[in-house]
């Protein structure tokens, strides 16, 4: 079962690491564009941007801060 839990997270981290990376290449060319659609698809990468941070931070905050504590446990 913790393989299981592990790979599911694993991939859930690629997956948000790689949507992370096309976001932060794509909006930057499309934000400051004249034509109020490519920007508002602009602001969507943006927004995808931050939800995968927040998704990737979330996750591997958890393992950190319990792997912190076995250090002291020990």
């Amino acid at each position: 079962m913790k393989k299981k839990y592990l790979a599911v997270k694993s991939l859930t981290i690629a997956v948000f690491g790689v949507l992370g990376m096309f976001s932060l290449l794509m909006f930057p060319f499309l934000v400051g564009e004249n034509d109020a659609e490519t920007s508002l698809i602009g602001y969507g990468y943006v927004g995808l941007l931050f939800t995968s941070i927040t998704v990737i931070y979330l996750m591997v905050r958890k393992d950190v801060t319990y792997n912190h504590h076995q250090l002291f446990i020990k």
